[in-house]
């Protein structure tokens, strides 16, 4: 079995306003997008992470 960066919680939340936790308990709000510049990462405000990165996602207004 091939391990893959993606996720199919993520990637059903890209382009929504989300509040990330991330394994730091750093917290992020904003767009979820896929990062550009790195196929295999996610991004909310500037900040590029990885799925194994994120404690807990969820969607605010």
């Amino acid at each position: 079995m091939k391990y893959t960066h993606e996720s199919k919680e993520l990637n059903a939340l890209l382009g929504k306003k989300v509040k990330v936790t991330l394994w730091d308990d750093t917290t992020l709000t904003g767009i979820l997008t896929r990062a550009k510049w790195k196929p295999d990462r996610y991004e909310v405000a500037n900040y590029s992470f990885r799925k194994t990165h994120v404690k807990k996602i969820e969607v605010v207004r």
